[in-house]
């Protein structure tokens, strides 16, 4: 069972040192307060002193606490003052606690308590009695610890002291966990860290999360467990206190322990010793050791696991506890089991038994089931006390309603009285401004219209922006597919040349080396062009419009597809009226014409032809390309040239491509006041046209 002794002290040591709470190794702050008291001659104050001194040493130096505890009790008995010996007799109890020494603990929480009750202080009762379950439930009397914890439950949903319950709740869950009836456990648990997380108190924080996480791991929610861990681990970089981050190391090791990763689990062992190695707490370092015992349980090392285990029991044999006991000696059965001896495992399994017993178990679960009744009594009581507390408001709200009504109707016919005054000091200034109030009307609509026309334009340039965006996101996730078929010739005739040195000698070098001349420039034309047009779209593009020959156009169109086509076994036929004179951007021109031909060279079967072709209609001379390939559905005609649809299709030699071909071409034609159109059929291949301003010969 975990309890929170340590922190209930610490709480209520805070509502004692006021304008004193510094660190408890601060040395200026004690013989500051010391002075003080050689001057004081208010002997309640001369006390409170020896409190908030006796809490500054109780850390490091627990006799020196003690003494100045003593001196304060002295004291208060002396001149009678009973709530600073209650509270003396308070902190005195924590001292001994850590000192191992819990029934003069028992002894001065009580009186404590008796003083407390007599000065009518539920607060510090409230904390008296919970510390007095914690020590009582160390194996003294478990019942009594239940019964002391239920008392400050009581008490503290009473005075509605929300941090006396988190730790009352937690100690409740506590006796649950020995039950082994762990959802219980963990409502209570949880109930106790919704209080702490109100508070948003660390170290209260912390606690709260390391008890969920304890059962968590019984319930095997291991998941669970390691975030409840490191949500107390993350809030230990506020809290300096060695103690905390010996609980919080014994926890880890607990939960390595059980998910079975045992050098974790003992490396997490020995960080929690070394922590509490600065710190005199007995009880503490009996339970890492019985931690130890049945980490080498699971290791196997039965001999050392023994050893171990006989100096936790030692241990608790020196505080008179009987705390962990039965779960010890269950794991020296298994041992001496392991170890074929099978007489004393037998020998402790009837330890365990006997342990078990004296813990009248059966008896704490029938008195927490009057507990739970209760509570339940005690949450009907809460809401019918709110229901009634409704009702009375639904009446008194009825009641206010009736005074508002008759209030209304008089406030109402003085203030008609008052309208039908001010109306008629209106009419009479009504005709005088009325003039006045037209022009400013037609200067409103005026406005009015202004304010209209310019959301209208705001509406279009968001339309057009949010085409824009849309244009570029394309443009720029699939730019490098247009440039990617000059760099696929010149690494592949690099390749070529690379292993086939004798090439170089043969007649083929020249043309080689021409080819991969051509396209180098027409990769650096293309991606030019690319960014010229990217530049078009925010309209800083300038077109170079210029007369050229078609047959121009196709000459350095053709060279360019040579190897491409021949790699493919296609043949590239241009026919048609060539003499004809284009008016238009020529580079732009050249790109939809290599970007067409590339595409029917993609889609084209081996051993076909594709047909580049001019002719004149209507002052308009018409460039058509015709493949023989595998053609276009209906449903992806009516997508092409729209660059919110990402036309991708593989060509017959798995060619990939990236849909923005056809949209620049779409955009150059168009820039040069032409139009672009395809014609297709799926399986007899397609025909794509596009028109540019003719020019006479």
């Amino acid at each position: 069972m975990d309890k929170r002794l340590f922190i209930t002290f610490v709480f209520l040591s805070c509502l004692l040192l006021n304008s004193f709470w510094v660190k408890a190794q601060d040395q200026h702050a004690i013989d500051s307060i010391k002075q003080k008291n050689f001057t004081e001659t208010n002997k309640t104050v001369i006390v409170d002193n020896y409190i908030a001194i006796a809490d500054l040493f109780s850390i490091l130096k627990i006799d020196s606490a003690l003494h100045y505890i003593n001196a304060a009790i002295q004291l208060s008995d002396k001149i009678s003052y009973k709530k600073g010996a209650a509270k003396a007799g308070f902190f005195q109890a924590y001292y001994f606690d850590l000192l191992g020494n819990y029934e003069q603990a028992i002894k001065s929480l009580e009186k404590a308590s008796e003083l407390f009750i007599e000065v009518g202080d539920s607060s510090y009762l409230t904390g008296c009695y919970n510390n007095l379950g914690v020590l009582y439930s160390y194996g003294l009397n478990l019942k009594k610890s239940l019964e002391y914890y239920i008392k400050s439950i009581n008490i503290g949903e009473t005075m509605r002291d929300s941090f006396s319950l988190a730790e009352s709740y937690s100690n409740v869950a506590g006796f649950y966990v020995d039950l082994k009836e762990y959802s219980s456990a963990l409502k209570y648990f949880n109930k106790a860290l919704e209080i702490d997380l109100k508070h948003n108190e660390s170290k209260d924080m912390a606690i709260s999360y390391l008890d969920v996480a304890n059962i968590n791991i019984k319930l095997h929610r291991y998941h669970d467990a390691l975030e409840n861990l490191d949500k107390a681990q993350a809030l230990m970089y506020k809290i300096q206190d060695p103690y905390y981050k010996a609980i919080l190391f014994q926890r880890f090791a607990n939960y390595y322990k059980e998910t079975g990763e045992l050098d974790k689990a003992n490396n997490y062992v020995a960080k929690s010793q070394a922590f509490s190695d600065t710190f005199d707490y007995p009880m503490f370092k009996a339970d890492i050791l019985a931690i130890k015992g049945e980490i080498l349980l699971k290791q196997k090392k039965y001999t050392k696991s023994l050893a171990v285990s006989d100096s936790a029991i030692e241990k608790y044999n020196e505080l008179n506890s009987t705390y962990s006991l039965n779960e010890i000696y269950e794991n020296k059965a298994e041992a001496f089991s392991a170890l074929g001896e099978h007489t004393k495992a037998y020998q402790y399994l009837q330890m365990a038994n006997k342990e078990e017993e004296k813990a009248e178990l059966n008896e704490i679960a029938e008195y927490l089931g009057k507990f739970e009744k209760e509570e339940a009594l005690k949450e009907e009581r809460t809401n019918l006390s709110l229901k009634q507390e409704l009702e009375n408001q639904k009446n008194e709200n009825a009641l206010i309603k009736i005074r508002s009504k008759y209030y209304f109707t008089i406030n109402l016919s003085i203030l008609l009285g008052s309208v039908l005054i001010l109306a008629l000091y209106l009419y009479a200034i009504k005709r005088k401004h009325s003039k006045s109030l037209e022009s400013s009307n037609e200067l409103i609509n005026h406005q009015k219209d202004l304010i209209e026309k310019s959301y209208a334009e705001l509406k279009k340039n968001e339309s057009r922006l949010a085409k824009l965006n849309a244009t570029k996101d394309k443009f720029f996730s699939i730019i490098a597919h247009d440039l990617k078929n000059p760099f696929n010739t010149l690494i592949g005739i690099s390749e070529l040349m690379i292993s086939n040195p004798e090439i170089k000698h043969t007649e083929d070098f020249e043309e080689f080396m021409e080819g991969m001349l051509q396209t180098a420039k027409s990769g650096h034309d293309l991606l030019e062009n690319l960014l010229q047009w990217s530049r078009s779209q925010i309209g800083n593009i300038q077109l170079d419009p210029r007369v050229f020959p078609l047959n121009e156009l196709f000459a350095s169109v053709a060279s360019l597809f040579y190897e491409m086509a021949k790699t493919k076994e296609i043949t590239i036929s241009i026919q048609g009226n060539l003499t004809l004179k284009a008016y238009a951007d020529y580079n732009m021109a050249n790109f939809v014409v290599r970007n067409l031909i590339n595409n029917a060279i993609k889609f084209s079967h081996k051993n076909s032809t594709i047909e580049v072709s001019a002719h004149s209609e209507k002052q308009r001379a018409i460039i058509s390309i015709k493949d023989q390939g595998i053609g276009i559905s209906p449903d992806t005609l009516d997508k092409l040239f729209k660059i919110e649809y990402s036309v991708q299709n593989e060509g017959t030699a798995n060619e990939k491509g990236t849909g923005l071909g056809l949209i620049l071409c779409k955009e150059f034609v168009e820039k040069n006041g032409g139009e672009i159109w395809v014609e297709s059929e799926t399986g007899k291949g397609s025909t794509f046209s596009f028109s540019l301003p003719e020019v006479d010969s």
